[in-house]
C-alpha cells in the first residue's frame, strides 16, 4: 500500500539455528502496491480533512478498509499474482 515507486528493496535476514554450523536464511520481498480503492496519497484521502473524526472513528474506517481490500474487484497495480509468482520463483542456492 505505498505511495509512489521505489526500486525493488530485498532484504536477506540471517539466523543461526541451535545446532554447531547450521545456518538458516529468511527472504524478505518489500515492493510498494497500489489498490484502486485506495488514494493515491494521503492528501488525497477524504478521511484526511478531518482528523480528528477519523482518529476517532479508526475501527470503522480500517474495518471498511479490510473490506474493500479483499474485495475481489478490487484492482492492484502491480498484479499481486505476478509478484507472487515472482517471489516464489526465488532459488536459494
Amino acid at each position: 500500500m505505498g505511495w509512489g515507486r521505489r526500486p525493488l528493496q530485498p532484504c536477506t535476514l540471517n539466523s543461526v539455528s541451535s545446532k554447531p554450523g547450521e545456518v538458516h536464511y529468511w527472504i524478505a520481498f518489500y515492493y510498494p502496491v497500489n489498490a484502486s480503492v485506495l488514494p493515491k496519497t494521503d492528501q488525497d484521502s477524504p478521511e484526511m480533512k478531518d482528523y480528528d473524526a477519523f482518529e476517532k472513528h479508526f475501527g470503522a474506517y480500517l474495518k471498511k478498509t479490510v473490506r474493500a481490500l479483499e474485495d475481489p474487484k478490487t484492482v492492484y497495480t502491480p498484479d499481486l499474482s505476478k509478484l507472487d509468482a515472482l517471489v516464489r520463483s526465488l532459488e536459494i542456492r
